[in-house]
């Protein structure tokens, strides 16, 4: 009888799998609130460490940190985290998990992994303590916009404030929502009333608001595309400016949106976190195409907006609900997330050589690719005037989905900057790409 009993309990065991499994195809993976441990509170932030660790920043349940079905959360109890609003995470090149809370007695949090520090903002010339985005730049400072008290940098040891104190910034421009650093080291601010704001090196600054361009005054995302253009998001439409002179206005209908993440890819097509709406695809490259996006097996995030969006390694995406939920979705078939990458349960269909992300590189970057059959691979890398620099792969592989590493600071004693070309060859399947390498 023990044994009958216990052979059911397997069947069902077996079956509970299979069906989540099946509810989720191999472009999606979804985790409701309860999967997460969380109330069904809004994802604010998300932010991808160099271990692949999903960190989670919520309305009320504080940090979440995820990896593969486990989840740990840290919050006023048991962390020295001042609230549990978290407004925004980065990751810096030591791994620190830097963490910008909202309220009176918020300000800035640091994790290691193992030792928290907390930094109260007031302490440093800043009166008040909110931190609403976070930016590191190359030289690995911080950048923060506060909550009516302007611009201000951290290295680590001091607190620099740029407002209308230190600076002839007016004061109605000083509720930062988001901040961005540019290749050429300028700063973009989103404020919250009057547009947005440019930092220039010589610490002046750039107004740019309705009424004088095509923008939107309530700014809460900012980006810039590999040709310099500066992406704009606001709360009823996005815009692009070249840097000049010439601003080009996009949106996905003509209702109040709310655009808070932008993630721009080099072909011409835009990703956005939507508060009302969701998840959006935008293809600029000839007419203005829109796509909304959202996994069919989970019909009540159709209606679902999101607030925090990111784009690991790989090429995932991962996607933060207003409900709680945490989705990640990949167009060409989730990788690089072991442990739950369901793509392992099917074959490939055909043949298929991904871009390499991030591109352009320095110095590593992941190139995905499918075999449909299985094959002896050859998988190489060619310097702009066809010279072998590295081989990526050289054996015979099982039909399936595949990742690569490619590090162009160990390969032929370490790769100048330039135009590299890779090339992937099996049975009959031969396919070449090119990837941007920049120091």
């Amino acid at each position: 009888m023990g044994k009958r009993i216990f052979k059911w309990l397997l069947i069902i065991y077996l079956m509970s799998i299979t069906a989540r499994i099946s509810a989720q195809n191999n472009n999606w993976i979804v985790l409701t609130n309860e999967d997460l441990g969380i109330q069904e509170a809004e994802i604010l932030s998300i932010a991808i460490d160099s271990n692949g660790v999903a960190w989670l920043g919520t309305l009320n349940d504080g940090l979440l940190q995820y990896l593969i079905d486990n989840s740990t959360r840290y919050d006023t109890t048991n962390s020295i985290l001042p609230v549990n609003k978290i407004q925004t995470i980065e990751v810096d090149v030591n791994n620190n998990k830097w963490i910008g809370t909202i309220g009176e007695t918020g300000g800035l949090t640091k994790f290691d992994g193992l030792n928290w520090s907390q930094w109260e903002l007031s302490l440093f010339g800043i009166e008040n303590n909110s931190v609403k985005d976070i930016e590191i730049d190359s030289e690995n400072n911080l950048w923060l916009g506060t909550y009516w008290d302007g611009l201000a940098k951290f290295d680590g040891d001091s607190f620099y404030v740029f407002n209308s104190r230190t600076t002839d910034l007016n004061p109605s421009f000083e509720e930062i929502n988001c901040v961005h650093v540019d290749k050429s080291g300028n700063v973009w601010c989103g404020t919250d009333t009057f547009g947005a704001l440019k930092f220039g090196k010589d610490s002046t600054w750039e107004y740019f608001n309705e009424g004088s361009v095509d923008i939107d005054n309530l700014i809460y995302s900012i980006q810039s595309d590999e040709e310099g253009n500066i992406w704009v998001g606001g709360t009823k439409f996005i815009s692009k400016y070249d840097g000049i002179s010439e601003w080009i206005t996009y949106d996905y209908s003509q209702d109040t949106e709310w655009y808070t993440e932008i993630i721009l890819d080099t072909n011409q097509t835009a990703w956005f976190a939507c508060w009302r709406k969701g998840f959006l695809k935008l293809n600029y490259s000839q007419d203005e195409s829109w796509e909304h996006i959202f996994p069919a097996e989970y019909p009540e995030l159709e209606a679902k907006g999101c607030w925090a969006l990111t784009k690991d390694k790989s090429g995932n995406f991962w996607i933060g609900y207003n409900n709680g939920y945490l989705a990640v979705y990949n167009p060409n078939g989730i990788v690089g997330i072991t442990g739950v990458d369901e793509r392992k349960y099917t074959v490939p269909a055909n043949y298929s050589l991904s871009q390499n992300y991030p591109n352009p590189f320095n110095p590593t970057t992941v190139i995905n690719y499918q075999l449909k059959e299985p094959g002896f691979v050859t998988f190489k890398v060619y310097d702009i005037l066809g010279k072998e620099v590295a081989e990526l792969v050289n054996d015979h592989k099982n039909a399936g989905y595949y990742s690569v590493n490619f590090d162009a600071g160990s390969a032929d004693g370490g790769l100048p900057s330039g135009v590299y070309i890779y090339k992937l060859t099996v049975n009959n399947f031969v396919d070449v790409k090119k990837m941007l390498l920049t120091k």
